[in-house]
Parts: structure tokens; C-alpha cells; sequence
């Protein structure tokens, strides 16, 4: 399977949500999945996650500014259209999964995965955000699972998050040892 993963700053000095990440990624690459790695801004995991991502490609721009709505709507397709032809070049045969852990980057995701037809998973280790933006709730609610570090993350994110429009979604409790049993079924 191709896991194409979109997390922010691959960095281990931005706390246990970046290292968490690497370590979902590190653990499914040891398990022969193919992990392509989509980043914002480059951290000091870089390095590390090029040992087993067969791609790690910088997104430049993933986000609508409501003050500059024509010209960042231009630029995110733009991203769009260049990630995912990066991204269909020698893995078209492969069953592909997106994954992002912060709710910034869904609506990118589930842009990409409208392109590559492929499901979704957002993976939940914050609060929800008070009150969501309405682009950060399209996004998420355009996931498919939605995959919690505790019973309470998971049920601010029903309760204050809007997650129960999710479409289709399963909303799980997990460890990173069950992800591949759970996700990728």
C-alpha cells in the first residue's frame, strides 16, 4: 500500500505529535508499505524520514486566506496539481491512503483524495480548535476515519468538531501498534 503522508513541520522539536507521526511512518515503512511524505516546512526528521519514504515533497501552499481568496484558491490548486503528479509517477498500481495528524492539512488531503479516488484517515492527538474555521471543517469533514489518541479527544471532536457529518467516517480509539490493523485493512 502507498501511504501518503501530509504533517507539517517533520520536526522532533515541535513536541510528540511530529514524533508520533515519524513513528507511525517509520513502523508501516518496516511493514513494506510505500510512505510518500507531504511537509510544509522542513525540520530536522527530514533526513531521517528519506531513509524510508520512497518521496518526501515540500507543499508550499495548502491553505485558503479568505483576505486573498482568488489568489491562494490559484496557488492551492496549483500545489494540488503539482503534488499529485509527483505523486502518480511510478505507484499508480498501488492502493493508496491518506493520512495527515493535524486538521490544517485535511482539506488538502481531501482534495488529493478526490483526485486519487483513495480514502482519508485524520489522525486526532489535539483539542478541537474553538470555533473551527469553516475551511478546517470542510476539510475534516471530508475524512473517512477518524483515528483518536484517547476516549476524550474523541469525543470533543464529536461534540465541539462537527465530526458527526463526517462522510462515512469510523471514529476509533487507537495506538500506533493497532494503526495497520485497524486502517488498513
Amino acid at each position: 500500500m502507498h501511504i501518503i503522508v501530509f504533517t507539517p513541520e517533520p520536526s522532533s522539536k515541535m513536541g510528540g505529535q511530529p514524533l508520533s507521526t515519524f513513528e507511525v511512518c517509520q513502523y508501516l515503512a518496516g511493514k513494506g508499505h510505500l510512505i510518500t511524505l507531504l511537509f510544509i516546512k522542513e525540520g530536522d526528521l527530514l533526513n531521517e524520514y528519506k531513509k524510508f519514504c520512497v518521496q518526501t515533497i515540500l507543499i508550499k501552499y495548502f491553505d485558503i486566506d479568505h483576505k486573498n481568496l482568488a489568489k491562494t484558491v490559484l496557488l492551492l490548486f496549483q500545489q494540488l496539481v503539482s503534488a499529485c503528479r509527483k505523486m502518480s509517477g511510478g505507484y499508480g498500481s498501488e492502493s493508496k491512503i491518506l493520512y495527515t495528524d493535524t486538521h490544517k492539512c485535511c482539506l488538502f488531503i481531501y482534495l488529493i483524495s478526490i483526485f486519487f479516488q483513495c480514502p482519508t484517515v485524520f489522525h486526532v492527538r489535539q483539542p478541537v480548535l474553538k470555533p473551527m474555521p469553516l475551511k478546517y471543517r470542510f476539510g475534516v469533514r471530508g475524512m473517512n476515519q477518524l483515528i483518536a489518541v484517547s476516549r476524550a479527544l474523541k469525543n470533543s471532536w464529536i461534540q465541539d468538531g462537527g465530526i458527526k457529518s463526517i462522510r462515512g467516517a469510523n471514529t476509533h480509539v487507537i495506538y500506533k501498534r493497532m494503526f495497520e490493523k485497524s486502517v488498513l485493512k
